[in-house]
């Protein structure tokens, strides 16, 4: 477990929360029809009976102030929402912020379908796309709402749009907390070489503005990334942000990356310390209520014993984390202990057990995922129902205008049809034949290799130079028939022994391979290709994955497998690299070699 990453729907929380009920109870009585026909909790509000800055303020209060009073801010939105356009219209600004105020509380109330529809209405309002900062708030709040519900790739492209805004709008602390939210979902897209990149941008920036809370976040982060065989830097990154938070007032985030220190200890089998830092959990928490940390401190305890065979220890932590975990509903939690009380009674031997909390743990794995989808629709009939009445209007116009248009559409319809087709027909072909071209183009330059490049022509002496300008040029001639000399004996090993399928391969390892040093093999390469390194070993591992694309007995292999053979590590990489290559994407060329 981990706490939350930088900027989730963090709103600065009005230090005079009396000036909230003032306002509101001065407001109130010039708000008409309070109780309207839909019911007590609704607010029904005219332009005649408040003023637009009256109403901007309150909307600003309800927005500081929702994540304590969701319900509030919900019906205050919606009453916006809905008011009548008339004497006077509403303004954008005022309908853009009362979706995200509405986004927010459907959020804080645990309804992340239909706080995403009211953040799309929003950043896609006029007042958003003029305002920067409020359109990167709105893609970064939509792109928690996306992750939550376990749609990574739309809450990536969120996260992307929200930087890119933040950088645009001068937000740099903004920006740089979303890049933590960016390394959190590309670890769960399982690329980790793109969210430490992220990471490691965010820690340089935070580190220069000194910000030790959100360089804790960052270190956290780190430290939960997936690292094969390498569970100390693991260790540090978590050591270093446990550091952090336990000289502050953080108690929260202290408590969560301690127990993300024990998880990493338990998966690595480094069991040292884990009591002492189970403790520390435990006074953290003191008497404050926190049944869901407590609920995990048992739950690892349960672990830790399990681990070191302490089997009726393991028992009973287990045990009171089930409880726990039953009083806060966490059914995560819940689906997680009963497998380890499984694995538990497999070791006692206790077979019987075994079985009724293996049953268990199937019954609340498929609850889960039926809770989760009666949830999901329940949800999209709260859009669907909340759009009807917007669309009520549109659907009588629609009706009529369709109506005069059949009386008129008959041959005019078809007309219109065939033209249509016709141009998606040659539309189809010219595209085909772009294609087939730029995929000729393609196979033929699979038979080629760096060396065909010609190398940069020498210049002619010039007769005018002193005899130290020409003694030099020679030098330099000589310097770069050396290089290009070792430029030829790179390519040479580079294609008998297939340097390039390693994915791990760096320019210090090859000049460790040609006996000499890195500053030399890239002025060879320089020299030699008219590129750097990257774009050197990228030749080959293109050139490497278009002949696997076009060998008919690798037909069979994925496109992630065609990746993996091809020397890379990452998907979103080879992707990248395959376009700017070929022009092409490695699913169109595909198709191609198999027609």
């Amino acid at each position: 477990m981990h706490a939350n990453t930088a900027n989730r729907h963090a709103l600065t929380i009005c230090s005079f929360k009396c000036i909230v009920l003032v306002l509101y109870a001065l407001l109130l009585p010039t708000v008409s029809g309070a109780q309207s026909a839909r019911g007590s909790d609704s607010i029904d509000l005219s332009v005649n009976s408040i003023s637009l800055d009256s109403l901007r303020g309150l909307l600003e209060i309800a927005i500081d102030t929702a994540t304590q009073t969701p319900d509030y801010t919900l019906h205050l939105a919606n009453a916006i929402l809905t008011m009548s356009p008339n004497p006077i219209p509403i303004p954008d600004a005022v309908t853009a912020r009362a979706n995200y105020a509405a986004g927010l509380a459907e959020y804080y109330r645990g309804n992340f379908l239909i706080s995403s529809s009211y953040y799309q209405k929003a950043v896609s309002s006029a007042y958003a796309k003029a305002d920067k900062a409020f359109q990167a708030r709105c893609f970064n709040n939509l792109g928690i709402n996306q992750e939550i519900i376990g749609n990574y790739e739309e809450a990536l492209r969120a996260y992307l749009s929200s930087a890119e805004y933040c950088m645009k709008s001068q937000d740099s602390l903004g920006g740089y907390q979303t890049y933590i939210n960016l390394g959190n979902i590309y670890s769960k897209l399982r690329d980790p070489e793109s969210a430490e990149d992220y990471l490691q941008k965010a820690k340089r920036f935070f580190e220069r503005i000194e910000d030790e809370y959100h360089l804790g976040l960052v270190y956290q982060n780190l430290g939960i990334l997936p690292r094969k065989n390498n569970s100390d830097k693991r260790f540090e990154y978590l050591n270093k942000s446990r550091a952090i938070f336990s000289d502050s007032e953080y108690v929260i985030e202290e408590i969560a990356v301690t127990l993300d220190l024990v998880s990493a200890k338990l998966d690595g089998r480094v069991l040292g310390n884990i009591p002492e830092l189970l403790a520390r959990a435990r006074k953290l928490i003191g008497k404050n209520n926190l049944p869901h940390l407590l609920a995990n401190i048992n739950f690892f305890e349960g672990r830790y014993f399990l681990e070191v065979g302490s089997y009726k220890l393991s028992f009973r932590s287990l045990q009171r984390a089930l409880t726990l975990f039953r009083a806060v509903n966490d059914k995560d939690g819940i689906m997680h202990t009963y497998w380890h009380l499984s694995l538990l009674e497999g070791k006692n031997g206790n077979f019987d057990s075994q079985r009724i909390f293996l049953d268990s743990f199937l019954h609340h794995t498929t609850e889960n995922f039926n809770q989760e989808r009666a949830n999901a629709i329940s949800q999209y009939e709260i859009i669907f129902e909340n759009q009807k009445r917007e669309a009520e209007l549109e659907r009588v116009v629609l009706k009529l205008n369709r109506q005069r248009l059949l009386s008129y559409t008959g041959i005019t319809g078809s007309l219109i049809l065939l033209v249509f087709m016709t141009f998606i027909i040659i539309a189809y072909r010219r595209l085909s034949q772009k294609h087939r071209k730029i995929f000729d183009l393609n196979k033929q330059t699979v038979k080629m290799s760096p060396e065909n490049i010609p190398a940069r022509r020498h210049q002619e002496p010039n007769p005018e130079i002193t005899s130290a300008a020409a003694t030099s040029a020679t030098s330099d001639d000589r310097d770069e028939e050396k290089f290009i000399e070792l430029y030829n004996t790179l390519n040479t090993k580079m294609k008998t022994e297939q340097l390039y399928l390693d994915t791990n391969l760096t320019l210090d390892v090859l000049a460790y391979q040609l006996n000499t040093n890195s500053r030399y093999i890239s002025n060879a390469i320089a020299i030699g290709f008219g590129d750097n390194y990257s774009a050197y070993i990228n030749w080959y591992r293109i050139n490497e994955s278009k002949k696997l694309l076009l060998d008919p007995s690798k037909r069979k292999l994925s496109i992630d497998q065609i990746a993996n053979y091809s020397g890379y590590s990452s998907k979103y990489t080879f992707y990248k690299q395959f376009k700017k290559h070929t022009d092409m994407t490695p699913g169109e060329f595909q198709k191609m070699a198999r027609k």
